[in-house]
């Protein structure tokens, strides 16, 4: 648990308390009358939805960012969610979806298809340990085509905001893109050049150029799902806490974080909206400074650190942009290379000594890569170090109509005091200018 995320619990706590005392106070009134009595009502809501974060925060943590310089819940990231404005198509940092849906409700360019209920009464509802009311009901009564078990609309921004703090993309600090439809474009700079023009004596004037844009096409036409049996007594006991809705979220997002992370980097067979990095257009493969065999290199030294930053800043981006993306052992590899003369490593090159590297043992971070132009990924002892602008060019869609995202009651499962959880939602992952991302290949890792 980060310090972070310990300070944050702290506080929520310390204001625990002090709504528990303000009801005690009112408790203890002589002339206890009706509007005592709504005033405890409002603060054991109060309560419960601090009850609520507290679960949160316990199970899921303050994420540390390093694409963004800063924990999750950091002043500077909520200086940046004060800026949502709630507009369609609008990149958004990373724990801020459910903020830009309240925004887009209310300015109307997001129809509102959901509840005000309690999330922990109404998933209690359709787990079967709340009694049921018509809404329930009636999403439980849905066809099998969305897994009969669609959720209600407003559900999804609250899971997504769990889920991405545990993915490779949400530590890079990914723009997250809400879609209410299946295509969304983002506008992106194709060139910003404007050269000087000299213009003599009754001479033309021709038209400049630039900039010029170009789309980045994010299509929602395919998605992930997730379908696993959690315990019955740990539901009820979440449900009874108040933060049922927060306890499935986290379950879900345990799994789905990895099928995100995968379809990141090397992205969906037949699914045009996240074709993965490797896939996109002017991607950089390279091998390491100094390679020109076909059976590897263990780094000799950190060069090849600062020449893929080199390859990115001259592409005009800024080195506190760019992060490093690895397996552990590449990371060791690169970080522990000895120079024995003198009983100490090789220092990281001044350029890149404040570059964030983000580490994930997912399998498409492997060990086992061959030493090619496009490497397979078993077969061979090799792996891979990926370099570039991920917080500024990575783009995450998320499309929030036809959500689904609910309980699903299993008889069999029952009996063996689980439950059924089905959980699935649609959406893209696309890079904008891929040519300033690279892929040094063939690394022999420690």
């Amino acid at each position: 648990m980060t310090n972070s995320t310990k300070q944050y619990i702290g506080e929520l706590t310390e204001k625990r308390q002090n709504k528990n005392r303000e009801i005690a106070a009112i408790l203890g009134r002589s002339n206890f009358n009706n509007q005592a009595r709504a005033e405890i009502a409002d603060l054991n809501r109060e309560v419960e939805e601090i009850d609520a974060e507290l679960s949160r925060a316990k199970s899921v943590g303050v994420l540390e960012m390093p694409g963004n310089g800063g924990p999750a819940m950091s002043k500077k990231l909520a200086k940046r969610a004060e800026a949502i404005q709630g507009r369609p198509g609008e990149a958004i940092p990373v724990g801020c979806m459910e903020v830009w849906y309240k925004r887009a409700c209310a300015n109307g360019v997001f129809r509102n298809q959901g509840t005000d209920r309690d999330w922990n009464r109404a998933f209690g509802e359709m787990a079967g340990f709340a009694k049921p009311t018509m809404e329930s009901r009636t999403l439980l009564e849905d066809t099998t085509g969305s897994g009969a078990a669609l959720s209600i609309n407003q559900y999804l921004p609250q899971a997504i905001d769990v889920l991405l703090p545990q993915t490779i993309m949400g530590s890079l600090g990914f723009n997250v893109v809400p879609m209410d439809r299946e295509f969304t474009q983002i506008p992106v700079f194709t060139s910003t050049y404007a050269g000087p023009q000299w213009i003599a004596e009754g001479g033309n004037l021709s038209l400049d150029a630039g900039p010029a844009f170009a789309p980045l096409l994010l299509t929602a036409s395919g998605g992930w799902k997730f379908y696993t049996a959690v315990s019955l007594e740990l539901a009820q006991e979440a449900f009874l806490q108040g933060g049922l809705d927060q306890w499935l979220a986290g379950a879900a997002a345990k799994k789905l974080a990895v099928a995100l992370d995968t379809s990141m980097l090397m992205g969906v067979t037949g699914m045009v909206g996240c074709p993965g990095i490797n896939n996109e257009s002017n991607f950089v493969i390279r091998k390491q400074t100094g390679d020109s065999g076909s059976t590897g290199l263990a780094p000799v030294d950190t060069q090849e650190m600062s020449v893929v930053a080199e390859l990115a800043i001259k592409k005009y981006i800024d080195v506190s942009e760019i992060a490093y993306v690895s397996n552990v052992g590449v990371h060791e590899a690169f970080t522990r290379i000895p120079l024995s003369t003198y009983g100490k490593y090789f220092d990281i090159p001044n350029l890149v000594a404040k570059v964030p590297w983000v580490m994930s043992e997912n399998s498409a971070l492997s060990y086992t890569e061959t030493d090619s132009v496009t490497p397979a990924q078993t077969g061979g002892s090799y792996s891979s170090l990926y370099a570039g602008p991920f917080s500024r060019f990575g783009y995450f869609g998320v499309r929030m109509d036809l959500a689904s995202s609910a309980m699903k009651l299993d008889q069999r499962l029952i009996d063996q005091g689980l439950i059924g959880y089905f959980s699935m939602f649609r959406g893209s992952i696309r890079f904008a200018h891929p040519e300033t991302f690279t892929r040094t290949v063939g690394v022999v890792t420690k």
